[in-house]
């Protein structure tokens, strides 16, 4: 199973070429589509997934801004060239039959996770392509993270005893406790006054979690003193991860309504509308079956879908 985090890996490429952009023929940067096309072929060509979804994130609020307002307040407005990029990188994903996964409330960060916790359920080898270190976090026995070059060419894989390593954590989960502690500048996260990489990681390595240290606070003796108001960044960190949430799980009522949404804007076309849900032709048609509908809405002007069921009553 390969998890791709959509935005993450469209910035990485639009900035890897920043001084030699790629251009299509009216001048237009392509450097994003180029960059994300590169690690998507690499991907299918090279280890040939049974599995494959991509993760974007959506411009509504979650739960972690409304926790902490600040929460990636001092990121800088999205490139316009980015912008440019994202509907053709869902159309292009699509066209290579991967589904494009958003939920809005839910970072990408948070379906990853979700799906990631799920897999290992179901003893499935899951790789989070992403350049994001937040990931680390995730890695198990069977979850790797799989870090792509920055013009997608090539690959890192990073498994458990290398998380283990870099973090100096007994386990993966503790990279939580150590960014918590530590803070994180690019999601804006200040972490604790006065508290840097060494001592993070050398104080978790000691006490396991971060809430244990802030116990034990009057007895550690490095740097300013922890207060009980240091722990929301702990809990924005590890909230992005924890399946918890369960952003993927739809029941039978939203399934219907995402479809009927989808039917309606492409009318009798099944073929755009099978690509927009990311899903096969055949398996539209078993949907609609599955929810009773005789046929699809039209755009404007055209009949609506119903089901079975409403057409009894009508009779």
């Amino acid at each position: 199973l390969f998890l791709l985090d959509g935005m993450a890996l469209v910035y990485r490429a639009h900035f890897a070429f920043i001084r030699n952009p790629i251009s299509d023929s009216t001048g237009r940067n392509t450097s994003a589509l180029y960059g994300f096309t590169n690690t998507v072929l690499n991907i299918l060509e090279k280890e040939k997934p049974t599995h494959i979804a991509l993760a974007l994130d959506t411009p509504e609020p979650t739960e972690r801004h409304r926790v902490y307002p600040d929460y990636k307040a001092q990121r800088e407005e999205i490139p316009e060239d980015i912008v440019f990029a994202l509907p053709h990188v869902e159309r292009l994903s699509r066209a290579f039959g991967i589904p494009v996964l958003k939920y809005p409330g839910y970072e990408a960060d948070d379906v990853i996770g979700t799906l990631v916790r799920r897999a290992e359920a179901g003893a499935y080898e899951t790789y989070m392509v992403t350049p994001d270190k937040d990931f680390a976090q995730l890695v198990g026995e069977n979850v790797y993270l799989y870090k792509p070059s920055h013009r997608g060419d090539g690959f890192d894989r990073v498994g458990l005893d290398e998380v283990k390593e870099k973090w100096q954590v007994a386990e993966a989960g503790q990279v939580a406790d150590v960014l918590g502690l530590w803070g994180d500048a690019s999601d804006n996260l200040p972490g604790v006054p006065g508290y840097g990489e060494k001592t993070a990681k050398k104080l978790i390595a000691e006490y396991g979690t971060l809430e244990n240290l802030i116990e034990h606070a009057f007895v550690v003796g490095h740097g300013p003193r922890l207060e009980p108001e240091h722990l929301p960044a702990y809990i924005l960190r590890n909230s992005a991860r924890s399946p918890a949430g369960e952003p993927t799980r739809r029941g039978p009522d939203s399934q219907q309504a995402a479809l009927l949404a989808v039917l309606r804007k492409h009318g009798r076309n099944r073929t755009l509308a099978a690509m927009e849900l990311g899903i096969h032709r055949s398996t539209l048609w078993r949907r609609m079956r599955k929810f009773g509908l005789t046929e699809e809405p039209t755009g404007t002007g055209g009949s609506e879908a119903r089901s079975n069921s409403a057409e009894k009553q009508e009779t």
